[in-house]
């Protein structure tokens, strides 16, 4: 039984190699690099899109920061790598107006590995700048959530 067994991969293989060998090398030369998304792998632990916006999510990663993309997903790119951390645990877009946005930061799950933040974040156009909000001693901020009806500016750091 072992002698048949290993006289089938051998014919198995030798079969695989000839039709790999008769596939023409010219079928590959449109293919073209292109980015789609961040660049690690990992926990991403919180995503959001934009109702307002169908193009437009954000998603928060455990020690990687926030990352948006403009395209459906498509292509990303990092929004909050200029801030004292890059631990996320949540991130939410206020629902009155799209351009608020709140990331709250240390990655919120429990495991061995864990990565502490520094607080909660806001941003008033949509990630091009970021303003500390407190809460630096938290740690963990795991979940986010904004009340609809309530304007988003109540919790400016200014207000």
């Amino acid at each position: 039984m072992k002698k048949w067994s290993f006289i089938l991969v051998i014919a198995f293989s030798f079969i695989q190699t000839i039709a790999i060998a008769q596939i023409d090398s010219n079928y590959f030369n449109a293919i073209k690099w292109r980015m789609i998304g961040p660049h690690r792998g990992g926990r991403t632990v919180g995503a959001v899109g934009v109702p307002q916006e169908p193009n437009v999510f954000y998603i928060g990663v455990n020690n990687g920061g926030v990352w948006k993309t403009t395209d459906y997903g498509r292509t990303w790119f990092p929004i909050f790598d200029d801030q004292n951390t890059g631990s996320i645990g949540d991130i939410a877009v206020a629902p009155s107006n799209p351009n608020v946005i709140y990331v709250g930061s240390g990655e919120g799950i429990q495991r061995p590995d864990l990565s502490v933040g520094n607080g909660m974040y806001k941003s008033e156009d949509a990630g091009k700048t970021w303003a500390h909000l407190g809460l630096d001693d938290a740690q963990q901020i795991g979940g986010l959530a904004i009340d609809p009806y309530t304007s988003p500016d109540i919790f400016s750091p200014n207000a």
